[in-house]
């Protein structure tokens, strides 16, 4: 077997295993096992499926404010500030889709017209966001897709939320995330280690 051969075989192995299909496992981050205090809320919320979650508590649709914020179940991510992110640094992921909305806390004068907000993806190692995009948000949860592929982080910029005397918070639920299944890197480990030692047995690389 030539050296060109064996090139290309493993360069389609790495294809393969690595291509940001939904081969990978799915997960779908849902919040209804997260516990909360009398009150419905979890301010001490910071991880889910082994993702890092980055400014959010978890509320319950029973919880301060108003809005049909909960996709499934009874409760939802809730925002903080002007900032909310999650985010894996182990590996990459594709982010394809969640249910988006607003919670509205000010009940004397609620404003709950729609508002535009943008999200981020960022790949490892990168400053600007490889991906963005604006959504439009009401105060009920309805379904966004995505096509953020192979990044590291999901930011979500949320100063309309709280600009013109607004007062209202990101919900987030359903995230769609899929990760690389370990067991595919493997396989291709072993795979070239076998067309290595295939080459060995007939007498090393030839041009």
């Amino acid at each position: 077997m030539s050296i060109f051969r064996l090139a290309r075989l493993a360069a389609v192995a790495v294809a393969v295993a690595f291509a940001p299909a939904a081969a990978g496992a799915q997960i779908l981050f849902t919040f209804d096992d997260v516990a909360t205090n009398a009150q419905g809320l979890n301010q001490n919320f910071t991880s889910n499926s082994g993702f890092t979650f980055e400014g959010f508590n978890v509320a319950t649709t029973t919880s301060l404010g108003s809005g049909t914020n909960a996709a499934s179940g009874t409760r939802f991510a809730l925002g903080r500030e002007d900032f909310s992110a999650f985010y894996r640094t182990d590996f990459a992921f594709n982010f394809l889709g969640a249910s988006l909305s607003f919670r509205q806390f000010d009940l004397t004068q609620p404003d709950n017209s729609p508002v535009g907000i943008s999200v981020f993806g960022y790949r490892s190692g990168q400053v600007a966001p490889s991906f963005t995009q604006t959504v439009s948000l009401t105060n009920t949860a309805q379904p966004f897709q995505f096509n953020f592929t192979n990044v590291e982080e999901v930011v979500f910029e949320t100063e309309a939320l709280t600009a013109g005397g607004r007062s209202s918070a990101l919900a987030f639920d359903n995230g769609l995330v899929v990760v690389p299944e370990p067991s595919t890197v493997v396989l291709l480990l072993l795979g070239l280690s076998g067309m290595l030692l295939v080459v060995r047995r007939k007498g090393g690389l030839r041009r």
